[in-house]
């Protein structure tokens, strides 16, 4: 009998552990300890020419649930600053950090820098979400994009790069930041780089912690570099995006940089969800698969869907629209796939978003407006969504004291459940939300924020994900993923161990 007990009570242990690690898992988020990131070349702008020194505006933005000491260090150790959070929870930023400690020249394409920042809680132990913003030029012409960053703790082995597709004039790049001495790297571009190295030809490369390598297209023709491999022996960080972009590339006037820290290929998902932002005519979006036969099915308001087999590596022949017209409404869109994918969403050069307001009594045009400009945000698939986050939102610097500023969250949660969110404490009113005729078991809301600095969003109900956005009247945006639940996709044949 007593041999029974025993075994009875290791069986009940083994259940009460896995329970226990199932509902950890549950509550992971993208806040962590232990941060890297560094900045591409935006619109090919360098450090080298002092003149330029003074545009390029380098910030670190952070948020916590309690009080935390963090410090920003460069890729040799030194301390660049920090940011306190109080206690309580707050929010804080480190803004104009020397671009030489982390910013990357057109000249650094294809050659190592050690221009890594690393980016940690003081104690060790009290974790915070933390952003990067990037931004050159002072007036006209200004160019910016911000990215959530991903702790270490959830850095990988094995990358594909998204990036969007460029009529040519500028490059779209990547990144790979080591954060462990020697760090064997191979990458394989799927485009010739600035450098020369033909499409399909392994670069090899050893790095050591704080050191990167950034690898930057060919400038000329049509350019992507979407479908491009990392594979180490030690996880990194990898970073995607343009130096300076039209989107589309046709027809539109304004470019800027996309921006966005990357997710390994073991975190991508199979389900995603989004609605148009606001003040915008026009948004994108755009669908990398991890493996061979991948069906990806898109479904978008008020139109028939369309299927695509896409193998490992492979996009959508184009980004794919969601559109505000006065002739259609394709406003929401629905993505799934039968194996893993990686999608983002972009937003259209403020051309496209022009808005005129008229006098109501002389019906004269008194202010014209172009909302907006090309930047990018991860869609964490719907499997990692969450039911509590903390995050940071910031305005946008107008041209003109006449410009207007607005931000925004935009938040995908079940349609049973729109009346199961909070933020900041404060029910959210479900009537913002919109079913998606994509699929009408889920809805959508851009909700405005007033405040600049932390916010929380929290749900009663399955949870919601979603991103964070801000815009300008005067052509001007960023935008970036909101925290999410970090979990690998549960079928995946992903092997970690690549070396």
């Amino acid at each position: 009998m007593r041999r029974y007990l025993v075994i009875l009570l290791l069986c009940l242990s083994a259940v009460w552990n896995m329970l226990s690690a199932q509902a950890s898992a549950t509550e992971m988020t993208t806040e962590g300890v232990d941060f890297w990131v560094t900045f591409m070349t935006n619109n090919g702008k360098s450090t080298q020419k002092p003149a330029d020194l003074p545009t390029i505006n380098l910030t670190i933005m952070a948020v916590a649930n309690e009080a935390v000491t963090i410090a920003i260090d460069g890729p040799t150790g030194s301390r660049l600053g920090t940011i306190t959070i109080s206690a309580g929870g707050g929010s804080g930023k480190l803004e104009k950090i020397a671009p030489a400690a982390a910013y990357l020249d057109p000249s650094d394409g294809e050659t190592v820098a050690s221009k890594g920042l690393h980016i940690y809680a003081v104690d060790g132990k009290t974790k915070f979400s933390c952003y990067a913003l990037t931004e050159v030029g002072q007036n006209d012409g200004t160019t910016r994009d911000a990215t959530l960053l991903i702790p270490k703790e959830y850095f990988d082995k094995e990358y594909f790069v998204q990036t969007y597709p460029d009529a040519g004039g500028t490059s779209t790049e990547f990144v790979v930041v080591a954060t462990e001495d020697n760090t064997e790297i191979t990458i394989i571009p799927n485009a010739p780089t600035a450098n020369g190295t033909a499409a399909g030809t392994p670069i090899t490369v050893n790095l050591s912690k704080g050191q990167v390598y950034l690898v930057p297209s060919a400038a000329t023709g049509a350019v992507n570099m979407s479908g491009s491999r990392v594979c180490a022996d030690k996880p990194v960080a990898v970073f995607q995006g343009n130096e300076a972009t039209k989107i589309p590339t046709s027809g539109a006037n304004s470019p800027s940089h996309p921006f966005e820290q990357t997710m390994p290929i073991s975190m991508w998902g199979s389900e995603f969800y989004f609605g148009l932002t606001e003040h915008a005519t026009r948004n994108y979006f755009y669908v990398t698969a991890a493996y061979d036969n991948t069906v990806v099915t898109v479904t978008r308001s008020n139109m028939a869907p369309l299927n695509f087999t896409l193998n490992a590596g492979q996009s959508l022949n184009q980004p794919l629209f969601v559109v505000r017209e006065s002739n259609r409404d394709i406003s929401d869109v629905s993505i799934t796939s039968t194996k893993p994918v990686m999608c983002y969403t972009y937003l259209s050069s403020g051309a496209l978003n022009s808005e005129s307001i008229y006098d109501p009594i002389t019906l004269e045009e008194i202010a014209y407006y172009t909302w907006g400009n090309p930047t990018n945000a991860m869609l964490p698939s719907w499997s990692m969504r969450s039911k509590n986050v903390s995050f940071y939102v910031d305005t946008v610097s107008n041209q003109t004291p006449d410009g207007v500023q607005k931000m925004y969250v935009q938040v995908v949660a079940k349609t049973t459940d729109v009346d199961k969110l909070s933020l900041d404490g404060v029910s959210v009113d479900a009537a913002l939300f919109s079913t998606m005729v994509a699929d009408n078991s889920m809805s959508y809301a851009n909700i405005e924020l007033t405040t600049v600095g932390k916010h929380t969003l929290s749900s009663t109900g399955d949870g919601f994900v979603g991103f964070v956005y801000s815009i300008t009247s005067e052509a001007r945006a960023f935008q970036y993923t909101l925290g999410f639940n970090p979990v690998p996709y549960r079928d995946s044949l992903f092997i970690a161990n690549t070396e």
